[in-house]
């Protein structure tokens, strides 16, 4: 079957620049968010970025970590190997060492998140390719706009994880599996099966794509007039391709069977049972529409976009049959999890961008045909105004993000007070202190540095047990006098008392009996107290030592 589409024109290609520099201006923007603190934008940085300098320091394939698949961290290891072969790191440092991200994370971090915003341009191109391979031109440069302003898409082009490296060889295995329901050719399909397996090598959630895959290739062979002897036997090029994309790009997976079997279970119990925050959310496919979704694509997108996969169940042309059962099926996998982050959706992102822009330019061009101007403006002012909703939430975020993290100047802070070498109790999410380790390698090297012997409290969590070190008695008896705690832990368990009431005890016996002696405001990241067991707290309405103050001078900490 000849290829339906026409070609691109040079006032699309025009329109397909406008967009990528409107997305790239968007992405570049607070790029160096939360630097130089490690992990502050996204805890999951800190995770991800020294696993690819290990890798590149030991020149190997195996992070000996499977929560993620490793092709991202192959690209990004790589990355700074080539680096490092031509500049030093941070205070003179080897580029790759861990010395130099203690000292200074900024150019690794980068490195990662440069990788993204790549990866990020690509997904607005590839949705273009998408919506125009199934619809028509239009239909690609809305879905390219919607995906380039798309507050989920924008936030993630700019941190060093995996996610939009994942979505855009997703988006770029859907371009191809389009193509292949299209013109009934097999090359197409294989391809779309491997680069579908390369996604879900940079994170499993991709994966689910294969389904469709997979369902391509025997409804081809049904259509043949084959039976299911023989259209299952059809399936096993595209399921081979499946598994060698994901080998390819995770081959540790093979040389460790049992460090990524006991990882990749870890990983998906992890995501059933839930994580801190969403305890009590309701059912996960309403918590997913909204606040989710609507957060992570504009309520008005969400609309269309729900609109769209209906008008591709009516119509089901060979495009919607693709495209329409991912996402459902995808959303409602995603739905049985207990988590509930936005990433999660990142998969369907620029799928529901192309059916939105497909239902949207449809009730245009229906007001149209009719001869009724007024719904046609009422249509293409809709439009624009599910497009300036997430152009105005994206540059919100980024505005924010360009400002100072306070939890920098906590750590600055509580440096001045906290004796160099203390026992600090501190939580996930709080003051990003130097400790120990950290603290000797640079001081070996000459650097001036305070470190500290920390004491890391863990991520109270559903199904996990409870870390009995929260208890200010008990370490009161063990002669600990400083505790660091983050009001995204706090807060977080004090909203779900019943669930945590080792964790709420702990924090009400800090506000009863301890001072805080450092408190800084949420900013870019959640609050951070410092408080000090010694002393007894001061009376309701003075200041404490060391609170930050707004611009405006009152007290927020």
């Amino acid at each position: 079957m000849p290829d339906p589409r026409p070609r691109v024109a040079p006032r699309e290609w025009a329109a397909v620049l406008v967009v990528l520099a409107g997305a790239l201006a968007l992405r570049l923007w607070s790029l160096r968010a939360g630097l130089p603190g490690a992990g502050l934008l996204s805890p999951d940085e800190d995770t991800v970025v020294p696993l690819a300098m290990r890798m590149a320091r030991d020149g190997t394939l195996d992070p000996d970590w499977f929560l993620y698949p490793t092709l991202y961290l192959t690209l990004l290891a790589s990355a700074l190997g080539v680096i490092g072969l031509v500049a030093s790191g941070p205070g003179g440092l080897s580029f790759t060492s861990e010395a130099a991200y203690a000292w200074d994370p900024t150019p690794a971090i980068l490195t990662g998140r440069v990788i993204s915003l790549v990866a990020g341009l690509a997904l607005v191109v590839l949705t273009w390719m998408l919506g125009r391979r199934a619809y028509g031109p239009g239909v690609g440069l809305v879905a390219a706009a919607a995906v380039a302003v798309a507050p989920v898409a924008v936030g993630f082009s700019r941190i060093a994880v995996t996610d939009m490296a994942m979505t855009a060889l997703l988006a770029g295995g859907l371009v191809a599996l389009v193509a292949a329901a299209e013109t009934g050719r097999r090359r197409p399909l294989l391809v779309a099966a491997a680069l579908v397996g390369l996604a879900a090598s940079v994170k499993y959630n991709a994966a689910l794509a294969g389904v469709v895959v997979l369902a391509v290739g025997v409804a081809w062979a049904r259509r043949d007039g084959a039976g299911w002897g023989r259209a299952a036997r059809a399936a096993l090029a595209p399921a081979g391709l499946l598994v060698g994309g994901f080998v390819a790009g995770t081959p540790a997976a093979v040389l460790d069977p049992v460090s990524f079997t006991t990882d990749f279970w870890r990983q998906n119990r992890i995501v059933a049972e839930g994580w801190l925050g969403f305890e009590a959310t309701g059912p996960g496919w309403l918590y997913n529409l909204h606040p989710v979704l609507s957060g992570a694509l504009g309520a008005g997108l969400v609309i269309l976009g729900a609109a769209g996969v209906a008008l591709a169940l009516v119509r089901r042309t060979r495009p919607d049959l693709v495209l329409a059962p991912f996402a459902i099926g995808y959303f409602a996998y995603v739905s049985t999890w207990n988590a509930h982050f936005d990433r999660y959706l990142l998969p369907i992102v620029p799928v529901l961008a192309v059916l939105a822009a497909r239902a949207g330019l449809a009730g245009l061009a229906h007001a149209r045909r009719r001869g009724r101007p007024a719904q046609a403006a009422a249509w293409g002012a809709g439009i624009a105004l599910c497009l300036a909703v997430p152009l105005l939430q994206s540059a919100v975020v980024a505005h924010e993000h360009g400002r100072t993290d306070l939890r920098l100047e906590a750590a600055r802070r509580i440096a001045a007070i906290v004796p160099p070498g203390a026992l600090v109790v501190t939580d996930p999410l709080g003051a990003p202190l130097v400790d120990r380790a950290e603290g000797t390698r640079l001081a070996a090297r000459g650097l001036p540095v305070r470190w500290f012997e920390l004491i890391r409290l863990q991520t109270p969590r559903p199904g996990s047990r409870t870390d009995r070190r929260r208890d200010v008695g008990a370490l009161r008896r063990g002669g600990l006098r400083w505790v660091v705690t983050s009001e995204g832990i706090a807060g977080r368990v004090r909203a779900a008392p019943g669930r945590y009431p080792v964790e709420v005890r702990f924090y009400r016996d800090l506000m009863r009996t301890a001072r805080p002696v450092v408190s800084v405001p949420g900013s870019l990241g959640p609050g951070v107290t410092l408080w000090d067991l010694a002393r007894r707290p001061v009376a309701r309405g003075t200041l404490a030592a060391g609170t930050v103050r707004s611009r405006a001078g009152g007290d927020r900490g």
